[in-house]
């Protein structure tokens, strides 16, 4: 038995027909015991644009097609040994090849043998002599629709962005992993990935450098898997991972680390070099699940578990984390409907000047008043209202009555008291935010200079050149403009001199070790001189003791706040501070200040960083 094999170009093109009767590239296997035949056909074919294959029975014709995968086969009906009927209906059984296209060539022109033909699972059916201009029309028709499908069943189990099997494509692989690692009685693993960061790179960049992201990604995982491995793309920026064979869980561990490596090293987007991570769940098979499904649902809990435990990690599965997803749903669901209950409530942390110890506002600061928990903590609800969206609600309801309250403040005393509102990195990625603001302060009445928004370091550096065009835009309303958790991003002057706005906030880990900490008073030694010079108001945040207070006062910070001079409290609080006299704290019950002690190399270095 032989093959005469084809050559030339046999990639199985997707595109359309060209001009004339010349249509794109295929592979058409022809079957026929008669030699003659064979190269006429071959003759037509080639000059039509296609790759030919011949075999000169049926048996060959069945290995051919094991071997070839042809967009069609030219089958000979009457052919020694294996004739063609016998030949087709045993195609009909080959694995990978039970769709492949049959149209029968014959002398048998009768009904009985065109019926036999087709119930033997030929596609279509020719008498011979041939008449060559149908037969050009039958090929080119069946191989466009051939492709046709070919293309559907593509669409159908890919992911159209990426290249990636889709979900469905996903669960059927891990199908059939599953079924071997059942029958040879080994261990698989699945993998669960979501991208850290990513939405917040999607949501300010745009969409096409998002989907380019996740193309760079794509490319990574499939780089860093071994042969057999499948990784899929199953919605978003989510992906997962078969593993099969694992034997210990080490492999699977070992496995996650180098996604994480690969993800690590910077993706460079239209000159840009952006850094995404990833989180990861690890089910494995059969200890966390006997079935496709239950192992993907598990993987997907661990993978939650690791975003949650300060995500770029990998976790395992455990029984008991089922029970802990199960509550961030439901608190997802909670947080939906105190919104419609309107349960949460804006409390007021007061803002100081330190040389005078008097009050100069308050940073307006969200917390849930359940109707059966009481008091939530905003580190339990605000992660899952940021990782679900529910943030920018949430968010236009703070600035809302934080706006509303600063305007009656206004009314009941003469002093101007300015109130703070964060942004979340979502609100500040909306267009229409700057249309949303100036909306609310003219729906309150509240003067603009009274209100100061604060964003993040690391919400502000995703995209620096977008972030300087909407803080600028901010900044034209009137409104004062702030950078939060200062220090523990990029802390670059490069950047910081840039940027429009009027106040630096020191975060609370630099403050809370002050004065005895000589690296932690080096570095914000650093950010107040840093700042003066760009002529920034600086704002220690945490400050809890005298002197904490007498230290940040003696090396010319402007203002602070924190547990020294109250905690947030409920807006009638705020009231009775802005009614009375608005000294919190008198410049003489500071004490002296305390000298900083010399700093390590460790600060130095740090302070050198920060003036870059």
């Amino acid at each position: 038995m032989t093959v005469d094999t084809p050559t030339g170009d046999l990639a199985r093109s997707l595109s359309g027909t060209q001009d004339g009767d010349v249509v794109a590239t295929g592979l058409v296997l022809v079957a026929d015991d008669d030699r003659v035949m064979r190269r006429m056909l071959r003759g037509v074919l080639e000059s039509d644009g296609y790759a030919v294959s011949e075999v000169g029975d049926g048996l060959a014709m069945l290995e051919a097609c094991r071997q070839f995968r042809p967009d069609l086969v030219l089958l000979d009906a009457a052919m020694p040994g294996l004739d063609g009927f016998a030949a087709c209906a045993t195609l009909r059984q080959v694995p990978g090849a039970q769709a492949t296209p049959v149209v029968m060539i014959t002398a048998l022109d009768d009904d009985a043998s065109m019926e036999r033909a087709l119930r033997a699972g030929a596609t279509d059916y020719i008498t011979k002599p041939v008449n060559w201009s149908l037969l050009r029309q039958r090929v080119r028709r069946v191989i466009q629709e051939r492709r046709a499908d070919r293309r559907a069943q593509y669409l159908a189990y890919h992911d159209a962005l990426t290249g990636l099997g889709n979900r469905a494509h996903f669960m059927e692989r891990l199908e059939a992993v599953l079924e071997r690692a059942r029958s040879q009685r080994q261990r698989a693993a699945v993998l669960y990935l979501d991208l850290d960061g990513f939405k917040l790179i999607n949501d300010t960049l745009g969409h096409d450098t998002g989907d380019l992201l996740l193309k760079a990604v794509a490319g990574r995982l499939s780089g860093c898997l071994r042969d057999g491995d499948v990784v899929a793309r199953l919605g978003g920026d989510e992906f997962s991972i078969t593993l099969e064979g694992v034997e210990q869980r080490s492999q699977a561990s070992a496995a996650a680390n180098r996604v994480l490596d690969a993800l690590a090293q910077p993706v460079s987007v239209n000159g840009r070099e952006l850094f995404v991570g990833a989180s990861i769940g690890i089910a494995l098979f059969p200890d966390d699940g006997d079935d496709a499904v239950t192992l993907l649902k598990n993987a997907d809990t661990a993978m939650y578990r690791a975003k949650d435990g300060g995500r770029n990690t990998a976790e395992f599965y455990t029984s008991a984390m089922g029970s802990q997803v199960q509550a961030r749903v439901s608190l997802e669901s909670s947080i939906r409907r105190a919104l419609e209950s309107d349960e949460f409530r804006v409390f007021y942390q007061p803002v100081v000047d330190l040389p005078s110890g008097r009050l100069l506002g308050f940073e307006a600061l969200v917390r849930w008043q359940h109707p059966e928990l009481g008091l939530v903590s905003p580190g339990e609800f605000v992660p899952v209202a940021e990782e679900s969206g529910l943030i920018n609600p949430l968010g236009l309801l703070v600035l809302e009555r934080a706006c509303r309250d600063c305007r009656a403040w206004q009314a009941r005393s003469q002093r101007p008291v300015r109130v703070a509102v964060n942004l979340s990195g979502r609100q500040f990625a909306e267009r229409d935010l700057v249309e949303v603001v100036a909306r609310t302060l003219s729906r309150t009445g509240l003067a603009p200079t009274l209100l100061e928004l604060e964003i993040t370091e690391n919400v502000v550096m995703q995209n620096t050149d977008d972030s300087v065009a909407m803080l600028r835009e901010l900044k034209a309303l009137g409104i004062h403009l702030a950078v939060d958790d200062f220090g523990t991003g990029y802390s670059s002057l490069a950047y910081l001199k840039r940027l429009p706005i009027d106040s630096l906030k020191i975060d609370r880990s630099f403050v809370h070790q002050i004065p005895d900490d000589a690296d932690d008073s080096a570095i914000v030694q650093a950010v107040v001189a840093m700042a003066h010079s760009l002529r920034l108001r600086v704002v220690a945040e945490g400050v809890e003791t005298v002197e904490q207070a007498a230290f940040l006062r003696g090396i010319g910070c402007d203002v602070a706040q924190g547990f020294l001079f109250g905690r947030p409290q409920p807006v009638e609080f705020a009231e009775r501070l802005v009614e009375g006299d608005g000294r919190l704290l008198a410049p003489g019950g500071i004490g002296a200040v305390k000298a900083p002690r010399p700093a390590s190399p460790v600060a130095v270095a740090a302070v050198v960083e920060l003036g870059r």
